[in-house]
């Protein structure tokens, strides 16, 4: 077989009878197939550093194909768990939110939620609104009492406006001594819950039940030109978060029927004892009852009227009348 040496890439050489090989040219391909023979084969053989540094250099090269691969596949895992968990997370969410007993957690709205609001954003409107009061002359019972009972006139309306929302849902399907399925009854629910939470109609609920409000003997008992502006937003305040109240579900009930009821037991778990700065005269027929309620407390609307320790997200305060050789003179 010819080899690369035997070749001879110009007949020139052939007429003047010159050797190839002894030619510049010649030497020149030589050298280069010298070269190529000593890349492919001679130092890893004849140094064994170099062989050494060179099966290293290809494990870390095998190693880091392996690591990038692997990797690869991490961040495929990463994104199957990912979309499981999201699949999963929705899934108990929506599970919670039909169950009536616990919460849909991204439900801005959920009771806990909204209990919160109540006991800390309208709280701090009602305590300042109470400092406001006192330039009526009026004692701090009278102003704990017309606060205690607005409140209330609120809630009842929230009350009776979504029962009659809620009545009118049902009677699309159903006339008013049917038999409303547990399953039916719960999509009901859930729908009013949609219903009465989007904006648009909580607006229309604080335009239609402020009127009312606004226009009833409590407001006109204790409305002044001065307090006209946090009055009004306290009042508007109430009604957006008793009607998330009433017409969540499972629905919110503020307890203020235990006016006369002996401070103690269930009572007293539910409610602490507001302190207030005026002494209040004792009645030794009525010493260890409640006055008034300063604060109702806010309770599962099933456990409405329950005398149990447990259905409550946040505990009411109360005014209990004292014994007769004890008269109440702690500052709140």
């Amino acid at each position: 077989m010819a080899t690369t040496r035997d070749k001879v890439p110009s007949s020139e050489h052939e007429h003047t009878g010159e050797n190839y090989q002894d030619t510049p040219a010649g030497m020149d391909i030589d050298r280069e197939i010298d070269r190529t023979d000593s890349v492919s084969q001679p130092k890893d053989e004849q140094c064994p550093d170099c062989l050494k540094l060179t099966d290293e250099r290809d494990q870390a090269e095998l190693s880091l194909k392996f690591w990038k691969q692997e990797a690869r596949n991490w961040k495929e895992d990463a994104k199957y768990w990912k979309q499981k968990y999201d699949t999963w997370h929705e899934q108990i969410a929506e599970t919670m939110a039909k169950s009536s007993v616990m919460e849909k957690t991204s439900d801005m709205t959920s009771n806990t939620k909204v209990a919160d609001m109540f006991d800390v954003t309208v709280k701090e409107m009602w305590v300042n609104l109470c400092e406001d009061l006192q330039d009526n002359n009026k004692s701090e019972i009278h102003r704990i009492t017309n606060l205690s009972e607005l409140m209330q006139a609120i809630y009842k309306e929230c009350t009776k406006k979504v029962d009659a929302d809620t009545k009118k849902l049902r009677e699309c399907s159903f006339s008013i001594n049917d038999m409303v399925p547990d399953e039916i009854a719960l999509a009901v629910r859930m729908v009013r819950k949609q219903m009465c939470q989007n904006e648009s109609q909580t607006t229309q609920v604080i335009e239609e039940i402020g009127k009312i409000i606004f226009d009833s003997t409590i407001v006109r008992r204790i409305s002044t030109s001065k307090l006209k502006i946090s009055l009004n937003a306290f009042i508007e305040k109430v009604i957006s978060i008793s009607w998330l109240m009433v017409s969540s579900d499972p629905p919110l009930h503020l307890n203020f029927d235990v006016k006369d009821e002996k401070y103690e037991g269930a009572i007293k778990e539910r409610f602490v004892q507001y302190s207030t700065e005026e002494p209040i005269n004792p009645e030794p027929e009525k010493e260890g009852t409640v006055l008034v309620v300063a604060w109702p407390c806010l309770e599962l609307k099933e456990f409405q009227g329950k005398r149990s320790n447990s259905g409550y997200l946040k505990k009411g305060e109360v005014i209990v009348r004292p014994s007769s050789t004890h008269v109440q003179t702690n500052i709140h």
